[in-house]
């Protein structure tokens, strides 16, 4: 609601210790592309001062989530609460028609993502550069047998299951020497983090009850990816 954002927002006092923390501010050095820059925007609109503007949903757009200013802050602003927040308001205003959208679907589907990723590494070499928008994935390497019954699983995650499959092999190899069987559930899907951020709350939501049903009864749940934790640790 307006009042819990705006109260979300008052919290911070601008004293600015979080502006030296916060990777756009010190890529673009203005109050804008600052924590608190983004608070105030997030404040005024909460509080209904001014209508929102494309130029003051960009600079919101710009934060990473990386929540760097709350490690800073002496007020300790919940200013992932208070983004999450916001941004869903923004996807509303905006009936869902949000850049990326396209990027969100295909996280939501990590086997069409996985096939699509394998193909993008054996093109890759043969595509110019404008075409190489993330980094060649490494070789895939299979995982191991599963265990359906086993307590312990393995979050494989969306677009870290190309990125990542040589360490979660290890991790899997490290496992299977301390004798601990693993399951990796095939009906796992994206933690939700991405649709989250991207002000997609309804979505956040069905992601985790996908993966709530696919751990139920799991006692240990691992975890490579460090961007997923935090959904993660929430919806299981």
């Amino acid at each position: 609601s307006s009042a819990y954002l705006l109260a979300l927002a008052d919290q911070c006092v601008q004293c600015g210790l979080c502006l030296p923390h916060c990777p756009t501010y010190r890529l673009d050095a203005t109050e804008a592309e600052s924590p608190r820059g983004r608070i105030a925007y997030m404040k005024a609109l909460a509080g209904g001062n001014f209508a929102p503007t494309v130029i003051g949903d960009q600079h919101l757009d710009h934060c990473l989530g990386c929540r760097r200013c709350e490690s800073a802050c002496p007020a300790g602003v919940a200013y992932g609460e208070l983004l999450i927040g916001s941004r869903a308001r923004q996807f509303g205003r905006t009936g869902g028609a949000r850049p990326g959208g396209v990027r969100l679907r295909l996280l939501a589907s990590p086997r069409l993502l996985g096939l699509l990723l394998r193909a993008y590494r054996a093109l890759y070499p043969m595509l110019p550069v404008s075409f190489r928008p993330l980094p060649r994935p490494l070789p895939h390497a299979p995982d191991p047998v599963s265990y359906p019954a086993a307590e312990t699983a393995v979050f494989v995650g969306c677009i870290a299951g190309a990125y990542e499959s040589q360490a979660r092999a290890s991790l899997l190899r490290l496992l299977a020497a301390t004798g601990t069987e693993v399951a990796i559930p095939g009906a796992q899907t994206c933690c939700g983090t991405a649709a989250l951020h991207a002000g997609d709350p309804g979505q956040a939501r069905a992601l985790a009850a996908t993966n709530r049903a696919a751990f139920a009864g799991r006692s240990h749940v691992l975890c490579l990816a460090s961007g997923c934790r935090d959904s993660l640790s929430s919806s299981l």
